[in-house]
Order: C-alpha cells, then sequence, then structure tokens
C-alpha cells in the first residue's frame, strides 16, 4: 500500500527544505545546494564591519557577539543578529528570506541608538565549499564502481559490527580519506581501530555486479587501491572464466593498479585477499574499453577541489557581482545585487577560510590592499570572491540595506526586476517577518517567549550539508555546527522540539535515524550514544497530530531499530548476558548519553564490558511499550502481545539482580565471563553503590518501579541535599563520594533528562514536581538567554550556562515544556497517555479519546484558551478532580489501565 511517506524509503535527506538555507558550518549565512551528488555549495555571507575598525563575523565556532535569533520550520525566512557595539547600543539584524523559488533576499537592519553618526561597511561574502576528496574524470563510457557498491562483502573472521555499521556506513567503509573519490573508500572502520581493515586476513572477499549494460568486449579491468609501502598482497580475480592470480606491490598510496582483460560480456566478479598487514584499501575498480588503455587511466582523478571553478563578472557601477560556478555536474550562474548601498568595491582572493581574511588580515580594512588575486593559503584554496560596500547611519536612527541574490537560470529578468523595488520589499519582509513558528501564550508565558524563540531559531538553523550518510551527501539536523554530524539521540530530542511545529519537519528527522526492515547492515543510524528517543518522538507525533499514515509507514522500521536492541537481530551484543540486563558497550562507550557518568566512565577506562548499565534495558522497556500502544491501533496483535512479554521479561531481569534495597536505587550488574551475574557493581573506594545517579533512578521512565521504590525515587530526586540544584536535577545524587562538581554530566544540569522525569512524573501522578522540573528549566533558560543570547549545552547546579553556545539538540525539549505550560488547547500526559484523537467543539470544551497504559494514576495537563474559564472534567462519564496551577492550567488525575473519552468544557 502506498503512503505519503513513501518518499523517505532510502532517503535520509531532510527533503521538504530549500536548496537554499544556512547549510554552512564556519559562518552563518545563505548556502545553495549548488552539486548535490558531489557535496558542492555556494556560500553567501554578510559581514558587517566599522569602517576601517572591526569585522563583525557571524561565526558559528567561537562566541561572536551574534546568534540566530527567528526562523520558521521550513527555513524560508531566517535571521541572525549580531551587537556592533558591546554595550548593544549598535546593532545588525540580516534576514534572509525567500521571495520566489531561487531567488532571495538578504535585508540588514542597522539600529544606531548613539548620539554619534555612525560609518559601516558590509562585505558580502561569496564562496564555494566542497568535500576534500578526489573526483574520477574518466570518459563517458569508462565505468567507474566505487568500492563501496558492492553486492556482497565477507570477511573470514565474524564482526559485531556486521549488522550496525557505524554512521551509516556499509561495512568496511572508511571515511575521511581525501585522496580517494567521494573521501571514502572499502578499508579500515574509522569507527573502531581495533576491528581488522579489509584484506588483511586470508579470505576477505568482496563482489561487484556491473550494472546497466554488461562489460562489452575488449575491456580492461583496473583497481584503485592503496596497499602499506613495499609491502606485497597476492589477489584473486574470480570471474566467469576462472580465477586469476595477482601480486601487487604497495607504495603506500592510491595507485591505479591493472587487473588484466576482462572476459567479454561480464556481468560480475569477485576479488578474494592473500592477506596482508595493514591490509588492502580499495577506492573503486574501472573498466575500461581497450582504445583507452594507452591513455595513462590514472590521470582521470583529479582533487574534487580543482574540478569546481568561480569565476566573476564584475558591475561596480550596477552595485552587482555575477557568479559563474563550474561544478563537475554542471555550470550555474548566480547575481548578487545590492540595492541601497552608496559605494561599491570587488576583490577576489584565494583561501581555506574566509572567516581567516577578516581575523588576521588588517590590510582588508583598506579597500586597495591585499591586492586582488592574492593567496593566503595555498594548500586547499577556495575562491572568494567579495563585494564590499560602505554605508553611513545617522545618530538615533535605523537603516536597512538590502541584497538580492538569485540563480539566473532559473529567473528571468523581468522577475528580478520586480523585486528591485525596495518598498514592494519591505512590505513582503514585514509580512513574512509576522509569521512565526511560536503559538499564542498564555499570560504567563511572555516572560519566556523571546528565549524560546531563540531556541528554536538555534534548533531550526543547526541544518548541515554535506553530511554523508548511506553512501549520499545530505542535509541534517546536528546538535550544533561544532558537532556537525547526525548524533543518534541528539537527532531525536531535535525532533521532539520540531514535533511542536511542524509534523513533516520531525517526520523528516524522525526518518534520518531509521532504515528500512530489510537494510542488514544498519538496524538504525548510530553515531554517538545509542538512546532510542526515537520512539519518544513517534508517540509524540502522535499524540499531537493523529495522523494513522505516520504510525503504519514508520512502524516497520522503529521495530527493526528495537529488535536490535533487545537482541533479537542476529548478531546484536546487546543481549549477551543470561542475567537479561542489556548493554549496548559493545556498540559505543557511552549508555545513556551522559558522557562522564561515573561508573561507565569507569568501565571506559578499564574496559570492563562484563558489566552493564541499568538505562539501555529501561529505554528498551518504554521501547517496547511504545510499539505495543502502536500495534494495539494497528491491529498487530501477535505483535503487542510480544513486545509485552519482553516488556516483562526485562522488568523481571532489573527486579531480580539490579535493584538494591540497601540504598533503594537499581544498580550495574557485573557479570562473569561466561555472562552469568556476578553481584551488583560497587564504587572500589568507598564500597557504596555506584549508580546514585539518574541510571540508577531511570526505570522511572519505564513505569516499572513498585510503589516503594518509585516514592524513594522521586523523593531522592526532589530532595536538595540529594539530586535538586538551582537549575534543575543534577544527573549524579551529590551526597555520592564519587560526585563532582567540575563534571560535564558529573555535576552539571542538562536538560533532556529534566524532559525524560518529568513524563516520569505526570506518570506517577507527581504533578507538583513535573511542574517545579518544566517551570525551573524555561526560568533558567530565559535567566540565562536574556543575559547573553545564547543557547547553552548544560547548566552548573547554580544555574550558570556552559558548552556549546548555538546549541539546539538535547537543550530543545524546553520548546516541549514551553508548550505543555503555555499553549492555548495543548493537552500533555506521560510516557503512559495515548491521545488517540481530540474534537474540539468550541472554545475550551473538548473531547479525547485516551488510554492511559500505566500502574499508577496519572496526570495530564490542559492548557486553557481561556485561562479565566472554570472548568468540569469527565472520564468516561465520571467526574475527575484535578488542580489549576499558578499558571492557570488544569492538570486532571486519570485512572491506571484505563481508556476511554476524556471531556473537558467550562463550567
Amino acid at each position: 500500500m502506498s503512503s505519503k511517506f513513501d518518499y523517505l524509503d532510502n532517503n535520509w535527506d531532510l527533503t521538504t527544505l530549500p536548496q537554499w538555507g544556512p547549510y554552512a558550518q564556519k559562518l552563518f549565512g545563505l548556502s545553495h545546494i549548488a552539486d548535490p551528488e558531489n557535496g558542492i555549495r555556494l556560500d553567501i555571507t554578510i559581514v558587517p564591519g566599522l569602517y576601517r575598525r572591526k569585522f563583525f563575523l557571524p561565526d558559528m565556532l567561537h562566541e561572536s557577539s551574534g546568534w540566530p535569533d527567528s526562523a520558521v520550520a521550513d527555513l524560508k525566512n531566517y535571521s541572525y543578529f549580531q551587537k556592533l557595539a558591546d554595550d548593544g547600543n549598535i546593532s545588525c539584524r540580516t534576514s534572509y528570506l525567500e521571495l520566489e523559488k531561487d531567488l532571495y533576499l538578504i535585508r540588514n537592519c542597522v539600529e544606531n541608538h548613539t548620539d554619534e553618526h555612525l560609518e559601516l561597511t558590509f562585505s558580502t561574502l561569496a564562496t564555494i565549499a566542497a568535500p576534500a576528496a578526489m573526483a574520477c574524470c574518466a570518459p563517458q563510457d569508462v565505468c567507474w564502481i566505487d568500492a563501496l557498491d558492492y553486492h556482497t562483502l565477507n570477511y573470514a573472521c565474524q564482526r559485531r559490527d556486521r549488522h550496525l555499521v557505524y554512521c551509516g556506513g556499509r561495512r568496511g567503509e572508511e571515511k575521511r580519506v581525501p585522496d580517494a573519490v567521494n573521501g571514502v573508500c572499502l578499508g579500515q572502520p574509522f569507527y573502531d581501530r581495533n576491528l581488522p581493515c579489509f584484506g588483511e586476513n586470508h579470505g576477505d572477499r568482496v563482489m561487484y555486479q556491473i550494472t546497466g549494460t554488461a562489460a562489452g568486449k575488449n575491456c580492461f579491468l583496473y583497481m584503485r587501491a592503496k596497499l602499506p609501502a613495499g609491502q606485497t598482497l597476492q589477489l584473486q580475480i574470480k570471474t566467469d572464466s576462472g580465477m586469476t592470480d595477482k601480486n601487487l606491490t604497495g607504495s603506500g598510496a592510491f595507485e591505479l593498479y591493472d587487473l588484466g582483460k576482462l572476459p567479454d560480456n561480464l556481468n560480475s566478479f569477485e576479488l578474494f585477499s592473500g592477506g596482508i598487514a595493514g591490509g588492502l584499501r580499495i577506492d573503486g575498480l574501472l573498466i575500461v574499453p581497450e582504445k583507452y588503455t594507452t591513455m595513462q587511466p590514472g590521470k582521470w582523478f583529479t582533487p574534487l577541489k580543482s574540478t569546481c571553478k568561480l569565476s566573476f563578472d564584475s558591475a561596480p557601477a550596477e552595485k552587482q557581482l555575477k557568479l559563474h560556478l563550474i561544478t563537475p555536474a554542471e555550470q550555474q550562474n548566480y547575481l548578487i545585487k545590492t540595492l541601497s548601498f552608496t559605494d561599491t568595491t570587488l576583490r577576489s582572493y584565494h583561501t581555506a577560510d574566509p572567516g581567516e581574511l577578516f581575523r588576521n588580515n588588517g590590510g582588508m580594512r583598506n579597500k586597495n590592499y591585499p591586492p586582488a588575486g592574492y593567496i593566503f593559503d595555498a594548500d586547499e584554496p577556495l575562491c572568494c570572491e567579495i563585494l564590499a560596500t560602505a554605508a553611513a547611519i545617522p545618530a538615533r536612527r535605523q537603516k536597512i540595506f538590502y541584497t538580492l541574490v538569485v540563480d539566473i537560470r532559473k529567473n528571468s529578468a523581468e522577475k528580478i526586476h520586480y523585486w528591485e523595488n525596495i518598498s514592494r520589499l519591505e512590505q513582503y519582509f514585514l509580512q513574512s517577518d509576522s509569521a512565526g513558528d511560536l503559538p499564542q501564550q498564555n499570560c504567563r508565558g511572555a516572560l519566556f517567549r523571546h528565549s524560546i524563540e531563540l531556541l528554536k531559531a538555534a534548533l531550526m538553523t543547526n541544518v548541515s550539508f554535506p553530511l554523508r550518510l548511506k553512501q549520499k551527501f545530505i542535509r541534517a539536523y546536528v546538535p550544533d555546527k561544532y558537532y556537525n554530524a547526525v548524533y543518534c539521540w541528539d537527532a531525536g530530542i531535535t525532533g521532539l522540539a520540531l514535533s511542536e511545529s511542524s509534523a513533516i519537519m520531525a517526520s523528516e528527522n524522525l526518518n534520518s535515524v531509521l532504515t528500512m526492515p530489510d537494510d542488514d547492515e544498519c538496524a538504525f543510524i548510530l553515531q554517538g550514544t545509542p538512546v532510542p528517543v526515537q520512539a519518544y518522538l513517534y508517540m509524540q507525533l502522535w499524540n499531537r497530530y493523529h495522523d494513522r499514515a505516520m504510525l503504519e509507514y514508520f512502524y516497520p522500521k522503529l521495530q527493526h531499530y528495537y529488535n536490535f536492541i533487545t537482541g533479537k537481530t542476529a548478531g546484536s551484543t546487546f543481549r549477551q548476558f543470561s542475567s537479561g540486563i542489556l548493554s549496548s558497550f559493545d556498540y559505543f562507550y557511552n549508555s545513556g548519553g551522559w558522557d562522564d557518568y561515573p561508573p561507565q566512565w569507569r568501565i571506559f577506562q578499564e574496559k570492563s564490558y562484563h558489566i552493564a548499565p541499568v538505562i539501555v534495558t529501561s529505554h528498551a522497556i518504554r521501547f517496547g511499550k511504545i510499539l505495543a500502544g502502536a500495534a494495539e491501533l494497528l491491529g498487530k496483535y501477535s505483535d503487542q502481545t510480544e513486545y509485552k512479554s519482553d516488556c516483562q521479561n526485562l522488568t523481571e531481569a532489573l527486579q531480580k539482580y539490579a535493584f538494591d534495597p540497601q540504598c533503594g536505587f537499581f544498580s550495574y550488574c557485573e557479570h562473569d565471563p561466561d555472562g552469568s551475574f556476578k553481584n551488583i557493581y560497587l564504587h572500589p573506594e568507598s564500597r557504596t553503590n555506584y549508580n546514585l545517579g539518574m541510571d540508577g533512578a531511570s526505570p522511572l521512565l519505564a513505569g516499572v518501579c513498585s510503589e516503594n521504590q518509585q516514592k524513594h525515587l522521586f523523593d531522592f530526586l526532589a530532595s536538595p541535599e540529594h539530586f535538586w540544584s538551582n537549575a534543575g536535577m543534577l544527573a549524579v545524587d551529590k551526597s555520592a563520594p564519587y560526585f563532582q562538581t567540575d563534571g560535564y554530566w558529573n555535576g552539571c544540569v542538562w536538560m533532556p533528562y529534566q524532559w525524560f522525569f518529568w513524563k516520569a512524573a505526570l506518570d506517577h501522578g507527581h504533578s507538583k514536581f513535573a511542574r517545579r522540573i518544566a517551570m525551573t528549566a524555561l526560568k533558567i533558560w530565559q535567566k540565562n538567554t536574556d543575559a547573553t543570547g545564547y543557547c547553552f549545552e548544560h547548566f552548573s547546579p547554580e544555574g550558570q550556562g556552559g558548552g556549546c553556545f548555538h546549541f539546539g539538540a538535547l537543550s530543545s525539549v524546553l520548546v516541549n515544556f514551553y508548550n505543555a505550560c503555555f499553549e492555548p488547547g495543548h493537552l500533555e500526559g506521560g510516557f503512559d497517555c495515548w491521545i488517540d484523537h481530540v474534537v474540539r467543539y468550541r472554545t475550551d470544551h473538548l473531547q479525547a479519546n485516551l488510554r492511559l497504559r500505566g500502574n499508577f494514576t496519572s496526570t495530564l495537563i490542559y492548557v486553557p484558551e481561556n485561562p479565566e474559564n472554570e472548568f468540569e472534567a469527565f472520564f468516561n462519564g465520571q467526574k475527575l478532580t484535578g488542580e489549576r496551577t499558578p499558571e492557570k492550567n488544569l492538570e486532571l488525575l486519570l485512572p491506571p489501565d484505563s481508556a476511554g473519552i476524556l471531556e473537558i468544557r467550562p463550567r
């Protein structure tokens, strides 16, 4: 059956986003994906400056004077704010707005709140960015087969990465190889240097099929590969005609090895390694017609950047710059046109880092020096075109400057001319700028609105291209531009926030970590910690949008993910212990996202991987419960029964082996070499339980604690002597002997687990504690963001923000807190609350179909559309007890393990 989500099959790109956006890593601006196949971008950046004094780079990697300050989910309107004076009395807001497809407005609004006349410069940088890689420029009738486009690959030894290749790679994929085509090759897995390189063992083999037509007649096979210098490999080539032996000697660099003539009309061939220390790295194979064999095929490989050319036609009198970008795919032509500046100059430089031009070259302040064409970095020069303009702003005035950026292949001169009318531009901008993603909030939410707008701007503009995933260059949400990759659990947390604004962007984000059910190389996309936040996002999307197509489409992909982390997939080592406690340490050192969590960090240092944490099992139980809830809706009752059985078995394992009655927390579990349970893991120095932290309380997230257990754990989480701080819950009990005030997770407050335990508090009816968690998080966020403009990664116990400063990802659950507290009409329950359908009759009168699948009385939050109303609420006709909060919200207590119709209406 077809689905509206079918376009996501084997597609990990954020397809809904435009080809233009804030996709560069170092400097904030407007990028165009000029060549998706080869990962090539055109970047356009505005750099304001005080005339012949100081430049203000919109820097995304270093703390500067600026930050993203607004964005909508589809990125057709976003902006960046910069302070041009320490006291903020001079500022510039640079906005990027789509006027039409492939035609953009850049609007610089300068505010001068001083009594001085102000002279500024605006430098518009145009640069090309291409991956560090080689390009194959062979003639059209020569067949290039990328080494990773194999049909089958088999190692002589068993490997644990067989069904979970890190980072969405293929088995044996080696990344960041600048002298290989596309920067990757078949060789040493980049994520684990302890795994043998391909070809290192005798018997490693790889088979290739020749797609399309067969090889034809009179063709020769060449292999571009790298062997250790001075070593010889015996390679066997198997074709329809039998086996051929070749002895290949390495130089330590990629070379083109002649493997001989191929049989006519060949469809496939296989390569066998005789084994070589250091392994064989294959870049790819060429099938070369005989007529080309005298042409030195090795010269067909050149650096990708050298095949990209950026040239320009200057027209200073017309205040415009025409760019001509040549990529391996095609030539593209752009126009950058300034509309409201008094003077322009044009300069061209070559540099590997355009930002360094402004940071380290004071001569850039002089329009005649350095001279045009100057090469600042000859290693990997990129062309950098600078359109410099001058502007004057009177005292106590605002002034706005406009620049058009257009792909002239796709826009006629008439369309461009239409948008050169400044009054029309301003009117269009004001209409578009007023359309934001944040809902109208009730009166108590106004305090937090600006800080949440900044957070949404950060998370929505933390999108990068190119990132390589499953052999394709894609766009993806990243934690920030420093952590410029698709991290599994960060992506899920980002998706939770996106779900409040855009169902489609949250769905594409969810898809970015999932794979097709028949993918036997990647059960899911693993980079970083394998916390399955995607399951929580899946449920969040259902509760908010009730989209059955979404539920059906992602169910088998999530089931594929679940089967691996519960040890059901052949080759998975998550369930390697006879105790039934799950562990992910074979795949990543970090179990719950908490890098220096005390017992985890010690296990990593000592490589004691026979010790299992609690959090992996806790998340797996909740994952199973979520899939059981979805299976119930989809009529997959045998699946539902199986999930319930899994959850029961995992719960029994936690209660039998991990619970420590002496401290009331769940413990890391030590196992013997044969995998049998040995004892709970104690802190070696103090002999106290080593898991007095969020991991030890994580069965609350799974909903598997007894009444006494859950009361004890929530008491500790809320206690100032243990977990509670001015900024919220710490990751480790401050009374534990291994607690540190200067740790990363050990000693800091992080937002994602504030959200997890907030939802768990709702499940267990701890409404006051849940409210305390959410409001503390919002207040500490507002305090830091209003003071600095930055969106921080984590917070000290006293509430000072730290870490990355344009951070979305793990901090983005603040958006969920905000909407749950202040979005009129919002309904929010815990993990056990399924909101299957909502009908709104009139203001504050609604009916909702609910399923409550927990063992405790739970809390549902309703944010009134009219806070002054008094309410009554019924569940299956029975009147509910409730409480009005200081935020004017309604908190309702719902019975455990029940289903039915909730009705809320004004009294």
